[in-house]
């Protein structure tokens, strides 16, 4: 439970959908907390915009706090789009924006407007879609990700910059390069380390046999004496 000594604000929001049960937003002023209850008391969220050591200062606060339900982001800035380095694996995301419920994979061999063919369509899944690209699509040369709304209409500011996939297969042969450059430094050092062995034993070999023409002539030299 939240006691604010001060302000405060409540809302009663309507039902989002016919059957449902009308819900309640409560500000709670001094103290930065805002709550959204069900009609019959339970929490639905609640939301902290401040640190609860800073509560009852008046450091952090609202006067009041709205709900806007049939709020829509739109935002200006095009979506974010990351590819792993195999280029198997795509992470699309557009912060702010409310109206995606499709993305489309669009790739091109020429990055020319009317060139993009349409590959894939995978839905919004939270935040951040990861997107499994098929490998039969690894061999064009550019793509994009294009925000649908669920009428299946581009979005407005929806598309992503242009990938070149000619930098993800060169970090992917670089890759297989490293691998393979690996394996035969492996077998060199191999081969450097037998080398090695042998040498030492051929050399402790030579000093043995020279020790063994050293004590022959002078055993003879005794016997003579």
């Amino acid at each position: 439970h939240v006691r604010s000594s001060a302000q405060g604000s409540f809302q009663l929001l309507p039902p989002s959908s016919p059957g449902k049960d009308s819900t309640l937003i409560a500000g709670f002023g001094l103290n930065p907390v805002i709550t959204e209850f069900r009609s019959n008391g339970t929490v639905l969220c609640d939301m902290h915009f401040g640190a609860q050591s800073a509560w009852e200062s008046g450091d952090v606060q609202s006067y009041r706090a709205y709900k806007f339900f049939d709020w829509i982001g739109m935002p200006k800035k095009k979506p974010d789009v990351a590819v792993m380095r195999n280029g198997d694996t795509a992470y699309v995301s557009w912060n702010g924006a409310t109206e995606v419920k499709e993305w489309l994979l669009q790739t091109s061999d020429g990055n020319i407007e009317n060139d993009w063919e349409e590959m894939l369509r995978v839905p919004k899944n939270g935040f951040e879609t990861v997107v499994q690209i098929p490998r039969e699509y690894h061999e064009k040369r550019y793509l994009r990700f294009t925000a649908l709304d669920r009428n299946g209409r581009f979005l407005e500011n929806g598309i992503s910059d242009v990938l070149y996939r000619g930098h993800l297969w060169t970090a992917k042969i670089g890759q297989q390069i490293n691998g393979r450059s690996l394996s035969v430094i492996s077998i060199i050092l191999l081969i450097v380390g037998v080398a090695g062995a042998l040498w030492l034993l051929y050399q402790l070999y030579r000093q043995r046999v020279a020790k063994s023409c050293r004590r022959g002539p002078l055993r003879i030299l005794l016997r003579l004496h």
